[in-house]
């Protein structure tokens, strides 16, 4: 496995809130309590796990207002940020997906890779909770992760950052620091106070009120540009959650990318998708659904 990650003077720093992993872990007392939750109910119950697991977790914060190290899964050390983003409060509450099929999915993907390596590319990759289960899931296969990520927050593309250091990732790891659209040039950030990882763009900078902050400008670049620069030979897996702009980044991807770059399996965030435009696109690629959740939809490339 080649260095993949990132060289260029414009690939995010590690949060520097503190060098070293083990700062923020939780007592143990904390800890028992999270870990009782987190196994409280099996994930096929996904409705009725929530609702148990939900005023357990908020009780291991109670007097913890930063951030937590936690060690996920075996091998892989997150810094997490229960208190700010919903996607940390995911991993931290019941690690793994919510949609027990999605996470089979992954790894059914990963032990059909055609080498040793498993190729994931993660557009939207907030704090890296997804894309380092994705590795995870693939270490279990045998296969040895290979991750482009794509995340356009600033803060939390930082975050992501130290994780990777954290979770010895990072030579395995390009981190991109843009969002992805139909065409290069600038967009601009739309974040809810309350999560950092809910982050929409708009084409141009809008006053914010309210429960969200300031609009922030960010370069924007289109997938296929991104993989040009990755290099990468295939791409085994992608996921894209990037709050109702799919069709935007992915139409001219399928329009001019070669067959050979398509992914084999796509997860998309389809909660958004009212009209039903980023499926169809996505079927009209090639692709037929093979599970469909409650906020996700999987993809798979009929060869």
């Amino acid at each position: 496995m080649s260095d993949i990650s990132a060289r260029d003077s414009s690939a995010p720093k590690p949060d520097m809130t503190s060098q070293h992993f083990g700062t923020h872990r939780l007592t143990p007392w904390r800890e028992a309590l999270r870990a009782f939750g987190a196994q409280l109910v099996p994930r096929r119950f996904t409705l009725l796990g929530s609702v148990l697991n939900w005023p357990i977790w908020r009780l291991s914060l109670v007097g913890h207002p930063g951030p937590v190290d936690l060690e996920p899964y075996p091998g892989f050390r997150l810094r997490l940020y229960p208190r700010e983003n919903h996607a940390d409060t995911e991993c931290y509450a019941r690690p793994g997906l919510v949609d027990l099929p999605e996470e089979k999915a992954i790894a059914r993907c990963a032990a059909a890779s055609p080498d040793g390596d498993f190729c994931v590319v993660d557009v939207g990759s907030n704090t890296g909770t997804y894309a380092i289960l994705c590795a995870s899931l693939a270490r279990q296969k045998g296969k040895s992760p290979r991750l482009i990520c794509i995340e356009a927050n600033p803060v939390t593309q930082r975050r992501f950052a130290t994780n990777l250091r954290f979770s010895g990732l990072a030579s395995q790891t390009r981190l991109m620091a843009c969002a992805v659209s139909d065409a290069p040039g600038t967009l601009y950030l739309r974040q809810p106070r309350w999560n950092l990882g809910c982050v929409s763009v708009q084409d141009a900078p809008k006053k914010q009120i309210g429960r969200y902050t300031p609009t922030t400008s960010v370069p924007a670049r289109t997938l296929l540009s991104l993989l040009d620069d990755a290099k990468l030979p295939r791409v085994d897996f992608l996921k894209i959650d990037i709050e109702g702009h799919e069709v935007r980044a992915l139409t001219p991807f399928f329009q001019n990318a070669p067959k050979a770059l398509y992914p084999r399996m796509i997860l998309a965030e389809t909660k958004h998708d009212k009209d039903n435009a980023l499926s169809t696109l996505i079927r009209s690629a090639g692709y037929r659904i093979t599970y469909q959740g409650r906020s996700d939809t999987v993809f798979e490339r009929a060869l």
